[in-house]
């Protein structure tokens, strides 16, 4: 059963009525339940009925939009939930009347229903549907997708015991070196543990002391899923374990590395809680998807704060990103510089990362660093003897001004060269294309429009068609050939990383698009496929590449680099993501 909720001002209860009565079938066969019905105030129900509300509706207005009480407590509560627990939760905007909410939190949530053909979402009553309950069946579309995805997540979620997901805790603090409060570590852990709501689909298993010649045994035996070292660090030189006469002896990245390559099988996580344990987790990442590690100093306090709130976020079923990207705003919410330090590989990839604090000092209480504790001897201070100054006269050299260097002109895009005509004409399907060529590259003028059978059309004039990163290198035409990522960096430099030079002057939510560079590009967002949707149009544009990471890291051969520009953004991403994606394509011509 999915609880649905339906949020909409006083004057709007007409037509929640009528979404109800499309929504009884659903309700009839047991699909859903609306939580806070006509008869019901809606917001005393959500609290007197204890649901978690799975899918909230918007009937979006202007008068919905000025609703302070509408845009309060339960949309928040269902948007934290993303973060917070399994994604359960589905976030449905119908437009009744036209208006802006593009500065929302629920802006990217796709809106129904959807005109065929268009990329706008136009307001339930727009004439151009040919009848009110159209427009209202195309909206309860929008909330079985949602019914069906919530179930698929249901049914991915471990329930039985034996389906239950281990994190092994490492701990070592060799008595050569600073002591910590590592007990203190342990228990806020396992108390994050059962306050959750998944807790029996966890078991924590202690090693406490760990040596370094018993680590292979220990996950030999455990097979974890999650890997958690709690001690000290040493940058470059490694990780210390305990030797064998309670000393510390230091474990290298590249070893470490070559450990978890025997069990990426197994492990999803590693979390190194020590200071500059960057270096290690940079090099475990070739291997398991998902490294945490710090670039710094981390005072015992620090690494505490942030590995509870890390593991809270995972016991209540959150992925690693969502759980790193919760604990740094909770350390930073008690002001404390951790998640400045942190840094999390996901597939080998600095994907998020926050850049330390500028002379954040040396951390408070005892740190995780890898300094022994030694007996300070007394300093002694040795009498010094100044020398007499002689100066000499100085003389003043007469200035000579160099006149101003004229700055050199950037390459400005042309239609045409001697060795290219103004337009392409592509023999498979007959369109044509103009040709612009940025310093020495040439390229298509606008995004490749051939169809096949399972791409996807951008609802955009000259938006051309959404490929698969497969599609776009097994259909280039010839005398073509898809940018690599080399080809994508040296057009960056040349529009000195701004977005919005190669951005069409049309297309974008915010018309920031100023296309000095005559790229035009356009904001087609992405296809869905597994939603069958045109996902964030007029906000992002995707631009596949053909460099892949294969042979990298960890399941490198699934990813390929894309460029990507934003709507609130001149920075342009260039980044590896799955394959399987569907983005735009430009393709660049062979220099003759």
């Amino acid at each position: 059963m999915v609880n649905v909720q339906i949020l909409a001002v006083d004057r709007q209860r007409e037509h929640q009525a009528t979404l109800e009565q499309f929504l009884a079938p659903l309700k009839a066969s047991g699909q859903i339940q609306i939580v806070g019905e006509q008869e019901e105030n809606p917001f005393e129900a959500y609290e007197e009925k204890d649901l978690a509300v799975n899918i909230l509706i918007l009937l979006l207005s202007p008068a919905y939009l000025e609703d302070a009480q509408l845009e309060a407590a339960p949309l928040a509560q269902l948007l934290a939930r993303k973060a917070q627990k399994r994604r359960e939760y589905w976030v449905q905007p119908i437009l009744l009347e036209a208006c802006d909410y593009s500065h929302k939190p629920y802006a990217d949530y796709p809106v129904f229903p959807m005109p065929n053909g268009q990329k706008t979402a136009l307001p339930v009553l727009d004439p151009s549907w040919s009848s009110t309950a159209e427009a209202w069946k195309r909206a309860v579309e929008g909330v079985e997708l949602g019914v069906t995805y919530i179930e698929q997540q249901r049914s991915n979620a471990p329930t039985a015991a034996g389906q239950q997901q281990k994190l092994l805790l490492l701990t070592a603090n060799p008595k050569n070196t600073q002591a910590l409060d590592l007990n203190i570590e342990i228990n806020a852990i396992k108390n994050a543990l059962r306050r959750s709501d998944y807790r029996d689909n966890f078991e924590v298993e202690l090693s406490l002391d760990i040596q370094k010649k018993a680590l292979l045994e220990t996950l030999l035996q455990e097979k974890p899923r999650f890997v958690h070292f709690s001690g000290h660090g040493s940058g470059e030189d490694g990780l210390l374990f305990y030797g064998a006469s309670g000393e510390s002896e230091l474990a290298d990245g590249p070893s470490l590395a070559q450990l978890f390559r025997l069990f990426q099988k197994y492990i999803d996580c590693v979390f190194l809680n020590a200071c500059y344990s960057e270096a290690q987790a940079k090099v475990i990442a070739q291997y398991i998807p998902y490294v945490i590690g710090t670039n710094n100093a981390l005072s015992d306090q620090q690494a505490i704060l942030f590995s509870e709130a890390f593991y809270m976020a995972i016991f209540n079923g959150t992925t690693p990103a969502e759980a790193f990207a919760l604990a740094s705003a909770q350390v930073d919410f008690q002001n404390l510089p951790p998640s400045a330090q942190a840094m999390f590989y996901e597939h080998g990839q600095l994907t998020l990362s926050q850049k330390a604090a500028a002379s954040s000092g040396t951390p408070v209480g005892p740190s995780r660093s890898a300094e022994v504790e030694k007996e300070e001897k007394p300093k002694t201070e040795e009498p010094k003897v100044e020398e007499p100054k002689v100066e000499e006269p100085k003389t003043e050299e007469p200035k000579v001004e160099e006149p101003p260097k004229a700055e050199e002109p950037l390459p400005q895009p042309e239609l045409a060269t001697e060795k290219t005509a103004s337009y392409w004409t592509d023999p498979k399907d007959g369109q044509k294309y103009p040709l612009i060529k940025i310093g020495k590259q040439n390229w298509m003028g606008r995004n490749y429009a051939l169809a096949l059978a399972d791409s996807m059309p951008s609802s955009l004039a000259d938006g051309g068609q959404l490929y698969s990163w497969e599609q776009a290198v097994k259909n280039c035409p010839a005398g073509w050939r898809l940018p690599n990522k080399s080809d994508w960096e040296a057009l960056l430099v040349m529009v000195d990383h701004k977005s919005s030079a190669l951005k069409a002057k049309t297309s974008w939510v915010n018309k920031k698009g100023l296309d000095s560079r005559q790229f035009a590009a356009l904001a087609c967002g992405e296809y869905k496929l597994e939603r069958k949707l045109l996902w964030q149009e007029g906000h992002y544009c995707h631009f596949w590449s053909s460099t892949d990471r294969a042979g990298e890291i960890y399941k490198g051969d699934q990813l390929a680099y894309r460029l990507r520009l934003a709507y609130n953004s001149e920075q342009c991403q260039l980044a590896a993501i799955y394959k399987s994606s569907y983005f735009s394509v430009r393709y660049i011509k062979i220099e003759e």
